[in-house]
This record gives C-alpha cells, structure tokens and sequence, in this order.
C-alpha cells in the first residue's frame, strides 16, 4: 500500500511491481476522503506493526485467497540468500551444490522452495 500526493497511473504500477518481482496485479485510486485514507493507513500500518519485524533485506508478500500454507520453519539450519539478476540461477543452483549445500525444490516441499545446508 503506497498513499501519496502524486499521480503515476494504474500502467506505471503494474509495470513496476512487475519489474520488482512482486507480480502483475496492482491498482491506483484517487483518495477522495483524506480521513478515510488516513484511518485506512493507519489500520494497515497497525497490523504491520504488531507482527515480526522483517529481516534486513526481507519483505513480506502476501497472497491470494486459497494458497496452500507454508510449513512450519525450524528454528535454524536453513541459509537464505539473494540471486542478483546478472547471474544464471542454474549456475548459482550447481555452485551451492558444489560446497555441500543440499538443495530442496517444489516437488518434495510443494508450498516454497528452500535452501538448506
């Protein structure tokens, strides 16, 4: 959720989310009652607030109604990381295996893919 005082159009922030890997789907509605607005953010940044702080680097993704839920993580043993967009994610994927790492995809975990040392 983004309130501001400019107008990029519905396309800029399609295109955009898109661009930062977090899909398609995005809207842009003029603010017609700036109380509403700010009661609205305010609950919003409230939930935020009241759960777990991210990690650095992290960000939190919601997604549509009737995904399937994530396991339950434990409580160490797995190593995240980011892929930067300049490198082939299937040489990434062979030099993790390289140093030991056993890599778990979809197929035995279905609802995320991890990496695990």
């Amino acid at each position: 959720h983004i309130l501001g005082t400019w107008h990029l159009g519905k396309r800029w922030w399609k295109d955009n989310a898109r661009g930062c890997g977090l899909g398609y789907m995005a809207d842009a509605t003029p603010v017609e009652n700036s109380e509403r607005a700010a009661v609205y953010m305010v609950k919003y940044l409230g939930k935020q607030w009241a759960g777990d702080r991210m990690p650095k680097g992290r960000r939190h993704v919601w997604v549509s109604q009737n995904w399937p839920k994530s396991p339950a993580l434990p409580e160490n043993g797995f190593l995240y990381g980011r892929v930067k967009k300049s490198e082939c994610l299937t040489e990434v994927l062979a030099r993790l295996e390289g140093l030991g790492y056993e890599l778990v995809f979809g197929s035995e975990q279905p609802e995320r893919d991890w990496i695990a040392p």
